[in-house]
């Protein structure tokens, strides 16, 4: 009964560390970090394949949080700068 104690117990404390390592990147953005610099053609590219959604500077977008999309932030000088989910 201790052994099954101990196990929950851990479970329950390690399952939202899990959770949000998931969440943090649930589009896959992390294999994506090498478009950081390239020119935003590739995001175009990837936003024309319902990849990913392209922000630019200045753009009006929602606010809602969706955790598979994936969001690529290019510069004024068109240049990508950020990847990331939401």
């Amino acid at each position: 009964m201790k052994h099954f104690a101990l196990i929950a117990a851990l479970a329950a404390t390690t399952t939202p560390a899990l959770a949000e390592l998931n969440l943090a990147d649930s589009c896959g953005a992390s294999r994506y970090q090498s478009l950081i610099g390239q020119p935003a053609i590739v995001a175009d590219l990837m936003a024309e394949a319902n990849m990913a959604r392209v922000l630019r500077p200045g753009m009006m977008t929602t606010m809602i949080y969706i955790a598979d999309r994936m969001n690529i932030a290019v510069d004024e000088n068109d240049i990508i700068e950020r990847v990331y989910c939401g």
